[in-house]
């Protein structure tokens, strides 16, 4: 965690007290947005949301411990009663946190903590984890808690990152063009993981090349020697570039990938799968193939490739984890909630994904379950509104209905739809497979 005096926060934020602290010996020990995580001797910004004003909560955070206010309006500190904390106010508490979390990001390469930054359309939390699995193996390490990967996760998790801590994983997210490389120019990653392009959020960016476009973004600010792990079948990506120094390494299943995925099974139990990669030269020139053979808890083939993402990483020079203890690693690592987490009811097995959906994990979330344990037993989808695909809500509902009633109408028994959007996948099925059977 980030550690402040009171005239370090003045400074870095251009503020102004309202309330002048007595002395600057007392230290901010940690930043919170939140008035009920706050405690003994944290520093509270209170930000302005769509749902709720930090302002409204400066007496809870006080009553928590908060040893600072940061604001952006001077009323609701003057209505607080007597006695006060400091408080400073700022133009704008979201740009000030920010700012705070860059000048942290200074504190942070001057300790040769390692930043690194995983964006992508699907599997960037589940990514971020296993990235953290693997290195927590041989050194301490901090990754973005829950989902915190917008604009105000992505300085918070800067900011929570001990300067004990050998390592941070950042997640990093976008739904409007532009906030990546915002992101990015906070926190300057020491390597960028993206983990694929699909069409998530693309009613904001209208097509795949600008998603590209935006997760790219993030590549640009890779810091001298940096390392950039992309998805190498991704023809999109096939001419990306990265600053001077740095190295990109591709992940994938064919032959032109520098890590090639290539047989993996599922079972009700996790996916294991085998990858081949090349990290050296022999003094002849020639490549030295390595064959390793992996096991995650987790199900789904693309979970293999998420998986895949975190062995550069573990194999960077600065990290170097052997690939027994990345193996090992791999075998103790908890999927997040929500995403294809399996579930024992009784008889029944769920297998929930209802996180967040669009048209890449849904169909990633159908394939896994088309081949998801005993063949004999009746495999049931049902699917719901894929959300923020604008104008192409309805024509990706019913190419989602076409190719699941063209793939696996022999694998998956029947399938339920719910929502206005989802309707139009019965649709879809419908016009590929009358026979498949599904409920509206």
């Amino acid at each position: 965690m980030s550690t402040w005096t009171p005239n370090q926060l003045q400074t870095i934020t251009c503020g102004t007290w309202l309330v002048r602290p007595g002395n600057d010996d007392v230290g901010v020990q940690d930043i919170s947005i939140d008035s009920r995580h706050v405690g003994p001797g944290d520093g509270f910004f209170a930000i302005t949301g769509e749902r709720f004003d930090g302002h409204d909560y400066l007496r809870q955070a006080i009553e928590q411990g908060a040893s600072v206010l940061i604001v952006d309006r001077r009323q609701p500190a003057k209505a607080l009663d007597e006695p006060l904390v400091p408080v400073l106010l700022v133009d704008d508490t979201v740009r000030a946190l920010q700012d705070l979390a860059r000048a942290y990001r200074t504190i942070l390469r001057a300790k040769g903590i390692k930043v690194i930054a995983v964006t992508g359309s699907n599997g960037k939390t589940t990514t971020r984890r296993l990235i953290h699995q693997a290195l927590s193996s041989q050194a301490r390490g901090y990754q973005s808690p829950k989902s915190f990967n917008n604009h105000l996760g992505v300085p918070l998790t800067l900011l929570n990152t001990s300067l004990s801590d050998r390592f941070v994983v950042a997640e990093v997210g976008s739904n409007h063009p532009g906030e990546i490389a915002q992101l990015a120019d906070l926190i300057r990653p020491d390597a960028a993981v993206i983990t694929n392009i699909g069409t998530a959020h693309i009613g904001h960016f209208g097509s795949r090349q600008a998603i590209a476009k935006e997760k790219s973004a993030l590549l640009q600010y890779l810091t001298r020697d940096g390392l950039a792990v992309i998805p190498g079948d991704e023809p999109l990506l096939e001419n990306i570039s990265v600053p001077d120094e740095c190295q990109i390494v591709r992940v994938g299943r064919t032959a032109n990938c520098d890590y090639v995925l290539q047989e993996s099974q599922t079972t009700k139990d996790g996916v294991s799968f085998d990858v081949q990669y090349s990290l050296e030269q022999d003094v002849f020139g020639n490549w030295q193939v390595h064959h390793l053979t992996l096991a995650i808890p987790m199900v789904g083939e693309h979970n293999a490739v998420n998986a895949m993402m975190a062995l550069p990483i573990a194999n960077w020079d600065c990290i170097d984890i052997s690939t027994a203890d990345f193996a090992q690693t791999m075998t103790k690592v908890a999927g997040a909630d929500m995403r294809l987490e399996v579930q024992q009811l009784g008889d029944i097995t769920l297998i929930n994904d209802a996180y967040n959906a669009n048209p890449d994990s849904m169909k990633a979330a159908l394939s896994t379950l088309a081949h998801f344990g005993d063949p004999q037993r009746r495999r049931i989808a049902i699917l719901g509104d894929m959300l923020e695909l604008a104008e192409l809500g309805e024509a990706m509902h019913d190419e989602l209905g076409r190719w699941l009633a063209a793939q696996y109408a022999q694998h998956i028994d029947h399938v339920i739809v719910i929502g206005e959007l989802a309707a139009h996948i019965a649709r879809g099925i419908e016009h590929v497979n009358p026979k498949m059977q599904y409920t509206t």
